[in-house]
């Protein structure tokens, strides 16, 4: 990986990785927890297909909308 350049971005890597603690029997840092969270979900984001990325939303978009549309037609019925 590479390593930050000078300054903060520098004195947070090194804070990170003074801060180690113990978990699931081995000692672990903030950095191990941040490299470990990130990489996983770059990769899962730039290997997912443009289609699949929007598409979920634009079908729970459109599902509310059907459901406030018929809530609304059936209480002027009433």
């Amino acid at each position: 990986m590479m390593e930050p350049g000078p300054g903060a971005p520098q004195a947070a890597v090194t804070s990170m990785k003074a801060n180690v603690f113990p978990m699931m029997g081995a000692t672990r840092s903030y950095r191990d927890f941040y490299m470990g969270m990130v990489l996983p979900e770059t990769l899962r984001w730039w290997r997912r297909p443009l289609f699949s990325a929007f598409a979920p939303p634009v079908i729970t978009g459109l599902l509310i909308a059907s459901c406030l549309a018929l809530a609304s037609v059936k209480s002027k019925r009433a």
